[in-house]
């Protein structure tokens, strides 16, 4: 997901029933991803640890994890505890639907769970929310549940074939079945296009998925309507995507705002907040504010407790905020943001509103 098309007050329209349920929720306006790729950054933002932590490329550590001598990273790789680790520790019932691969137990992601459920990718959101609701009912309190789908324009989109859609001479809508029957539709830009009309359609796959995204996310907001008193909820993404943006048609990991900027929304009990929180921070400060906020101890780590202002104050400020991907980093200090890119470019710029770097 990304900051400038998701959430209350951010001038975008796109997300009615996601603006409504966060409307009066904490809203973050300038969170940042420790890194731009789902591998790094799920381990990252789960284990509130310096993306430069896990310094293996992808490529490298799918490439070795079959191997015998992957015992030695697979060390390192779990030694930092999870947020499903820390919770289950405290009497919490886990449990993670988890679709994606680089998410969840291909990057041992499934630690700390009870319960954890690996979904294909062309699974739509509809039928995953199903087997969420199974699990909202048949689990015990207190209980902790990590719900990570991939609805949106990311490296594919997948449609609903019973939803219209839209139309678009630079999209392509190819069907596809599950098991024997008609399910969905893999949505694809037309390659042969312009570079502009790519970009063009990138856009408007990713505004129709994020409509069909929202508009399935109010299933849930209404389906936990009756024990909003005592749950925390919480919508964010460990990383955006480009769809376009500068010639880039994936994640591909890279330190761009619309990469890297994510939206950050929670819903607290008895709390009520009418403003954004403005100051550039990192979502490494998640899961530290998470267990401050249910009354848990922790590990040192990396990220600072991004819920302290709950308490008054902000102690999430650090003097510069930093991310890594397999050849990009970044780091931000106020306004200023400097980008690397495999340690032969070097930009300096100023960042301004929206997301243009």
């Amino acid at each position: 997901l990304r900051s400038d098309y998701v959430g209350p007050r951010n001038g975008s329209t796109l997300t009615p029933n996601i603006d409504d349920f966060f409307r009066d929720g904490l809203v973050f306006k300038n969170i940042y991803s420790p890194s731009g790729s789902t591998y790094r950054g799920n381990l990252s933002v789960f284990t509130a640890t310096n993306p430069f932590f896990y310094n293996l490329d992808v490529k490298t550590f799918e490439s070795l994890r079959s191997q015998p001598g992957f015992r030695y990273w697979k060390e390192i790789y779990t030694s930092q505890k999870t947020l499903a680790e820390y919770l289950k520790s405290a009497g919490y019932r886990t449990a993670m639907l988890n679709k994606g691969t680089r998410s969840g137990k291909a990057t041992m992601l499934d630690r700390g769970y009870d319960s954890y459920k690996q979904f294909p990718m062309r699974i739509l959101i509809e039928d995953q929310i199903k087997d969420l609701f199974t699990q909202i009912e048949n689990i015990q309190e207190p209980y902790f549940i990590h719900f990570h789908a991939i609805p949106t324009r990311l490296h594919r989109a997948y449609y609903p074939q019973h939803r219209q859609r839209v139309k678009d001479r630079d999209i392509i809508y190819a069907p596809y079945n599950l098991g024997d029957d008609p399910y969905g539709y893999k949505v694809i830009r037309n390659h042969g296009a312009t570079e502009y009309h790519q970009r063009r359609a990138e856009h408007t796959i990713y505004r129709q998925q994020l409509e069909y995204a929202d508009e399935q996310l109010k299933r849930i907001f209404d389906f936990i309507s009756n024990r909003l008193e005592n749950t925390v909820v919480i919508l964010t993404s460990t990383h955006g995507t480009q769809i376009g943006d500068k010639g880039i048609y994936a994640s591909n990991g890279v330190s761009y705002e619309s990469n890297i900027r994510v939206p950050l929304m929670i819903k607290i009990p008895g709390k009520k907040f009418n403003s954004t929180i403005d100051d550039r921070l990192s979502l490494l400060g998640l899961v530290p504010g998470i267990l401050k906020l249910v009354g848990l101890p922790h590990d040192t780590m990396d990220g600072m407790n991004l819920l302290s202002v709950l308490d008054g104050k902000k102690d999430y400020t650090r003097p510069f905020i930093a991310g890594h991907n397999d050849k990009d980093s970044y780091l931000i200090q106020g306004d200023w943001k400097l980008f690397v890119r495999s340690d032969t470019h070097r930009t300096l710029f100023k960042l301004q509103d929206g997301m243009a770097s």
